[in-house]
């Protein structure tokens, strides 16, 4: 269920893009790199999966947003 989670079609019902999705082999741990309009829209895009476990969510930017900003 979860797999099917991390579609296009279900990221779209939450206004979610799915940029990636990495699952580390062996450690039963995914990876995914989200655009949403609000932090509301990712937490409730990502809530099913605390059915298997923790969940963490965490802002990110790019390396080139990082540089522009002088913040590096």
């Amino acid at each position: 269920m979860l797999g099917a989670h991390v579609t296009r079609p279900s990221a779209d019902k939450f206004g979610v893009r799915i940029l990636a999705d990495v699952v580390h082999p062996g450690e039963h741990r995914m990876n995914l790199v989200l655009e949403a309009p609000d932090r509301h829209a990712v937490d409730e895009f990502v809530q099913p999966f605390a059915m298997a476990g923790s969940v963490e969510v965490k802002e990110v930017t790019t390396c080139e947003q990082v540089v522009a900003s002088a913040q590096c």
